[in-house]
């Protein structure tokens, strides 16, 4: 969701409802990536509307808006989401790539967050957005508690959040959609994109650090860890094989990022989700 100005409301008076604080943490990180616009279908059966950093955030699309067959379209995304547990995409009767990311929360289905793309868009390319955005979701709302979030906190992070740019440099958007294809490859680190995009190594990290808003190596580096979480929470590999499944030819310096980047040790990490999971059933 591309933020704009409002002045209806002050944009100093941040909300304690945990969507709206769920959704600036999630608009916050997505929009680094995908300036791109992203709705959001409350499920909880509250209708005020919802404001983050000074914007309403929609509950239908804005291209979904601008369709005859919004109504139908909707009856039936409606009726797919109904108990939804994982992200769902399929084309619309416009021919629009649609996809749907659930919020769950305190063990109930919270929301849905929305995504369109032109049905010109590759379909891997739109996959890898509905990815990014699932995982942003399930991180975000897995944070700090969103219900006990103090108002001073929500605050302070709205002054230092950048507005998304209105389009993302060509380049960084191929370096983007290398990096999530090959992230299992240890090779793959800045030198080797720019090398496979035929642009020098250097301009690549500019230009990759001005509009994400971080360095590429590091970028690289979050999202290897992301994938091994994901791996520790699903599947019950031994940790020498996750770390080289995301992108790491050591075990031991492959703990020693994810202690860095989560705080605790991969298998803590796994011990935690799974007694979350267990205690949520």
């Amino acid at each position: 969701m591309q933020v704009r100005p409002h002045a209806s409301i002050q944009q100093n008076a941040p909300s304690c409802d945990p969507l709206e604080i769920i959704c600036e943490r999630v608009f916050r990180r997505f929009n680094r990536a995908y300036p791109i616009p992203v709705a959001v279908h409350r499920l909880d059966g509250k209708k005020e509307s919802m404001w983050v950093n000074g914007a309403e955030v929609p509950s239908v699309h804005p291209t979904c808006r601008e369709c005859r067959d919004r109504e139908t379209c909707g009856v039936r995304w409606k009726a797919g989401a109904a108990d939804p547990s994982a992200p769902q995409s399929a084309s619309c009767p416009a021919g629009h790539l649609v996809s749907f990311v659930p919020l769950r929360y305190d063990g109930k289905a919270l929301a849905l967050f929305q995504l369109v793309e032109p049905g010109t868009l590759p379909r891997a390319s739109f996959q890898h957005r509905t990815t990014l955005l699932a995982d942003i979701v399930a991180e975000s709302a897995s944070g700090p508690d969103a219900s006990t979030a103090s108002k001073p906190k929500l605050a302070a992070a709205a002054t230092w959040w950048r507005p998304a740019r209105t389009g993302i440099h060509p380049q960084v958007q191929k370096a983007i959609e290398y990096v999530e294809e090959h992230l299992s490859d240890p090779r793959t680190n800045v030198a080797t994109v720019a090398r496979v995009l035929g642009i020098n190594s250097t301009y690549l990290s500019h230009i990759f650090s001005e509009q994400m808003g971080t360095r590429m190596s590091r970028y690289i580096a979050s999202r290897r860890i992301q994938l091994a979480k994901k791996l520790l929470a699903t599947t019950d590999w031994q940790i020498k094989r996750i770390a080289f499944e995301s992108g790491h030819t050591n075990a031991d310096w492959f703990s020693q990022v994810f202690h860095t980047y989560a705080g605790m040790t991969p298998c803590n990490y796994r011990r935690l989700v799974r007694s979350k999971a267990a205690a949520a059933e």
